[in-house]
């Protein structure tokens, strides 16, 4: 049973994790088919119709940065921004849970600092998009809550980092168990190639061996003949 201390906790968090899924997930959706309508739009409206549209450009700018802002966390919880792992999978458990560990504190770090800075330069801009004539405030808003995201998802990885090299540890690397499948797999090949050799070596031993037989057998055979010949004569 949860005390009443840890039913807030844990409803708290439900509401949390379903605003942030909503706006990393649904506004990102949303925001991604905008861009493909307007970009659909535009196609069919200057080279169809011959009738340009001024605000295509303007909304898929603002559709693309707003799926950028908005995905960036989501894509951070499943991991799934492109990263040059060549070095980090060769390293073993300890190794990779320290880069995790200074990387998200880093990157944490940097982002608070420049969290307050990035708001006050935000209110302080007056200007407006040149179509729909949006003040930047409104434009630039979802970058602050890219801000607050990955500052919080980078603390929660630091407590991630440690779960998993607890999990992994003593336990072989992706990128090691690779190397051993592979070093297997070339032995096995290398132990199938020399016993194919094998059984062709033995093949055409045997195979000499007859031919080398048949002669012997051949030249019995006039030998014979001339024997029986001269008793005859």
């Amino acid at each position: 049973m949860e005390t009443n201390n840890e039913a807030p906790v844990s409803k708290g968090r439900k509401i949390g994790k379903w605003i942030m899924d909503f706006l990393g997930v649904g506004v990102t959706s949303v925001c991604f088919t905008i861009i493909f309508v307007t970009f659909m739009v535009s196609i069919i409206s200057r080279y169809i119709f011959r009738v340009p549209v001024a605000w295509s450009y303007e909304i898929s700018v603002l559709g693309y940065m707003w799926t950028m802002f908005f995905g960036v966390g989501k894509a951070m919880e499943k991991d799934e921004h492109v990263v040059f792992s060549l070095v980090y999978d060769s390293l073993q458990p300890k190794g990779q849970y320290i880069c995790k560990v200074i990387y998200n504190i880093l990157l944490a770090v940097l982002l608070s600092v420049a969290f307050v800075p990035c708001i006050q330069s935000m209110l302080k801009k007056k200007n407006v998009t040149g179509v729909l004539q949006m003040p930047h405030a409104v434009v630039f808003a979802p970058f602050i809550y890219m801000l607050a995201e990955v500052i919080v998802r980078s603390v929660i990885n630091v407590f991630k980092a440690k779960k998993e090299y607890e999990l992994n540890k003593g336990r072989v690397t992706s990128f090691q168990d690779n190397l051993i499948k592979s070093a297997i797999d070339s032995t096995a090949d290398e132990s199938i190639e020399l016993s194919d050799k094998a059984k062709a070596a033995a093949l055409e031993m045997e195979k000499r061996g007859k031919e080398s037989g048949n002669p012997a057998e051949n030249k019995n055979v006039p030998q014979a003949e001339n024997k029986e010949g001269g008793k005859q004569e």
